[in-house]
């Protein structure tokens, strides 16, 4: 009987900052930094082949409106993305996305809740049969708080999806 093996397989990120904004921003708390990374197999770098497979993005949005009365509202959204590619024909996705939105309920001619918390997933598997026929199967789910209530699940969703292209 074999025994199966054991491939050790590690992940380092580190955050740098980039000039990648607008010059002289580095001082701003919103400066977009980059991820790299080092990614091991058995102790081997192979990071060519991880940076071709292994798509990571990070996208933090915040928006503030200020008003007469004071701050309308104040949402703070983070959202990350992965992909990963198998093959040409192959990839996984998963997208984690959540918000966070603080609202003054008096500067509003209409009822509003202060506090809104929403949290969102989506996982993806997609394969490619040929270049006509394409397979997906996917998984969402959605939650919602108030001040009133905690996070409760609003939308759960499985589906499987078989796309064709027709040539005319």
């Amino acid at each position: 009987m074999r025994k199966p093996a054991l491939t050790l397989i590690s992940l380092c990120i580190a955050a740098i900052q980039t000039a990648a904004a607008q010059p002289g921003s580095l001082d701003d708390p919103h400066v977009v930094t980059r991820a790299t990374s080092e990614i091991t197999i058995d102790g081997v770098v192979d990071e060519s082949a991880w940076n071709d497979a292994l798509t990571l993005e990070l996208i933090y949005t915040y928006s503030a409106l200020d008003v007469e009365g004071g701050q309308l509202f104040k949402a703070k959204v983070p959202e990350m993305k992965a992909v990963w590619q198998f093959n040409t024909r192959t990839f996984v996705r998963a997208i984690f996305q959540y918000s966070d939105i603080i609202r003054n309920p008096d500067l509003y001619d209409d009822e509003v809740d202060a506090l809104s918390r929403d949290l969102f997933v989506q996982l993806l598997f997609s394969y490619k049969v040929n270049p006509r026929i394409v397979f997906f199967l996917g998984y969402s789910e959605s939650g919602h708080e108030t001040q009133d209530f905690g996070l409760t699940t609003t939308d759960r969703t499985l589906f499987l999806k078989l796309g064709y292209s027709w040539i005319w």
